[in-house]
């Protein structure tokens, strides 16, 4: 007997504060489109952001970045913060070359 597929529960992304994503959108005084050209993501990706649904890592990045905000701002959750930053750096250790790898491993070295 085949089992049926159980639904994945566990969330994706982090839940985005709306109202404040938007304040931060009006303060830059930037139109939906011209946002998401920037942050190099798709214009239903803001608008699903405004209704409430989560953002990925990277979005939450380059959100934060065009805007000029601190991802702490933009989080509902504040416990979220270091998940999503953590999220982010991992991605780019995985992507990174040797001398990248041995550049980070040297800050770290510095830090200890």
């Amino acid at each position: 007997m085949v089992s049926p597929k159980r639904k994945n529960t566990r969330r994706r992304g982090f839940p985005v504060n709306a109202s404040k994503l938007m304040e931060a959108i009006g303060k830059k005084g930037l139109s939906l489109e011209a946002l998401a050209r920037e942050a190099d993501v798709d214009r239903s990706t803001i608008y699903h952001l405004q209704t409430g649904k989560n953002a990925s890592p990277e979005v939450l990045k380059n959100l934060c970045c065009c805007l000029g905000i601190q991802m702490e701002d933009l989080l509902l959750n504040p416990k979220d913060v270091m998940k999503a930053k953590r999220k982010i750096v991992e991605g780019h250790v995985v992507q990174a070359n040797q001398e990248e790898v041995e550049a980070i491993w040297d800050l770290i070295k510095k830090g200890m």
